[in-house]
C-alpha cells in the first residue's frame, strides 16, 4: 500500500471516529439529561474521569514505547520485536500494580469524591462507582497491554488504518451502548456494566485480530526478554506520566475537583460547555495521528523536503478546517447548546470562548508537538503541559 493511500485510509478512519464521536455526543447528552438529570449525569462524567486516571501510568509507558517504535521504524524488525516483547511484560506488571492500587486506595478516594459531589445517596453511589472501577480495571489488566503495544508496533509497519478501525469500533460500542441502556431505564450500575461490557467485547475482538497480525510480522518469535531495557523505559516514561497527569487533570480530573467544590451539576455544566472544544481538539489529532509514522520516518531519514511537506499539510488542514468552524460556532453556539441540553444546562459564553482560544493555540503548535512526541522529548512535553 502506498504512503498516500495509507494516509488517506488512516485519516478517513480517524475522521470517521471524530464524526461518530460528535454525532454521539449530540445524541447521548440529551438522553442522559432527560432520563437521569444533571446530578446523576455529573456522577457519570466523574466516573469517566476516574476511568482515565486508573490507567495513567500504563498509558504513559505505552506512549513512550510508541516513540521508541517510531525511532526504530519498520526497517529494524528484530529491534522492534525486542522492544515489543520487553514492553509487553513490563506493561502487564504496571497494569497489575494499577489494579492493586484500585483495590487498596479506590474505596477511600471514591468515597471522598462522591460525598463532596452529591447531596443524597452518597454511600450507595460510592459503592456502585467502586465496583465499576474494579471491573473496568480488571478488563484493562487483561486486554490493554497486548492491544496497545501490538497496535503501536503494527502502526509503524503500515497498519495504522487497521488499528484505527478497531478504535472506531470501540468508540461506537462504548458511546452508544450505555445510552441505549439508559433509554430502557438503566441506572448508574447497569449503564456502567454495559459500558464495560462493550469495552470488553471490542477489546477481545481486537486482541484476536492482533494475535494473527503479530504472527504475520514475527512479533511472537521467542527471544530473551530485555528486562534492563524495559526497566529503563519504565523509568524514562515517568515524566510522560506527569504530563499525562496534567493533561488528564485538564480533561478529566477537573471534573472530580469541580464536583467536590461545586457539586455534580456544575460538572455537567462545565463538561457540556467544553464538548465542542474537545471535539475540535480531537479533530486536530485526527490530522496528526495518521501522518505521525510517516513523518517520523522522514525525520529519521533526514528527508527535509518531505518533512516540510508533512508540516505544511497539518498546518493547512488545521487552520482551513478549524478556524471557519470556530467562527461559526461562536455565533451559533448558544441556541444550539440550549436546544441540545433541553435547557437543563446554562450556557457560559465566556467559558466557551476560552475553550475555543485554547484550540487555536493547540492548532498552531500541532506539527512541533507531533515531532516532540515521536522523538520522546519528554522534558519539553512536560514543560508544554505545565
Amino acid at each position: 500500500m502506498s504512503t498516500a493511500l495509507r494516509l488517506a485510509r488512516g485519516t478517513g478512519l480517524t475522521a470517521s471516529r471524530l464524526v461518530l464521536s460528535l454525532a454521539g455526543q449530540l445524541a447521548v447528552v440529551p438522553i442522559y439529561l432527560t432520563n437521569w438529570g444533571a446530578q446523576e449525569y455529573g456522577v457519570w462524567l466523574i466516573l469517566q474521569g476516574m476511568f482515565t486516571f486508573l490507567v495513567l501510568f500504563s498509558v504513559a509507558f505505552q506512549q513512550y514505547t510508541y516513540g521508541e517504535f517510531l525511532k526504530l521504524g519498520p526497517g529494524k524488525p528484530d529491534a522492534v520485536r525486542a522492544v515489543w516483547q520487553g514492553s509487553l511484560c513490563a506493561g502487564y506488571l504496571i497494569a497489575l500494580m494499577e489494579f492493586c492500587a484500585v483495590l487498596g486506595l479506590g474505596p477511600t478516594a471514591v468515597s471522598t469524591a462522591i460525598n463532596a459531589a452529591v447531596s443524597s445517596h452518597a454511600e450507595e453511589i460510592s459503592g456502585t462507582v467502586i465496583q465499576l472501577l474494579i471491573f473496568y480495571s480488571g478488563v484493562q489488566l487483561i486486554l490493554m497491554p497486548f492491544g496497545a503495544f501490538t497496535g503501536y508496533a503494527l502502526s509503524i509497519n503500515g497498519q495504522f488504518p487497521r488499528v484505527a478501525a478497531w478504535g472506531l469500533l470501540n468508540t461506537t460500542l462504548t458511546l452508544f451502548a450505555p445510552a441505549i441502556a439508559v433509554v430502557f431505564g438503566a441506572e448508574l450500575m447497569i449503564a456502567g456494566l454495559v459500558y464495560i461490557g462493550a469495552h470488553l467485547l471490542s477489546g477481545v475482538l481486537n486482541v484476536l485480530d492482533f494475535v494473527r497480525m503479530a504472527r504475520r510480522f514475527d512479533l511472537l518469535e521467542r527471544q530473551p526478554i530485555m528486562w534492563r531495557m524495559s526497566l529503563r523505559n519504565t523509568i524514562y516514561c515517568l515524566p510522560l506520566a506527569l504530563r499525562g497527569l496534567l493533561d488528564s487533570f485538564r480533561q478529566q480530573g477537573f471534573r472530580i475537583l469541580l464536583g467536590g467544590y461545586a457539586g455534580a451539576a456544575s460538572v455537567t455544566t462545565f463538561a457540556t460547555t467544553r464538548t465542542m472544544g474537545n471535539l475540535m481538539h480531537q479533530g486536530l489529532s485526527t490530522l496528526s495521528a495518521p501522518i505521525m509514522p510517516e513523518l517520523m520516518r522522514y525525520v529519521v531519514n533526514r528527508d527535509q523536503i518531505r518533512m516540510e511537506g508533512a508540516f505544511s499539510i497539518i498546518w493547512l488542514l488545521g487552520f482551513v478546517v478549524i478556524v471557519p468552524i470556530i467562527a461559526v460556532l461562536f455565533n451559533l453556539a448558544e441556541p444550539i447548546f440550549l436546544f441540545w441540553t433541553r435547557g437543563a444546562v446554562n450556557f457560559d459564553r465566556l467559558l466557551f470562548a476560552l475553550f475555543l482560544t485554547a484550540v487555536l493555540i493547540y492548532a498552531a503548535g500541532q506539527p512541533a508537538l507531533t515531532i516532540l512526541t515521536g522523538q520522546n522529548r519528554v522534558t519539553w512535553l512536560v514543560v508544554i503541559s505545565v
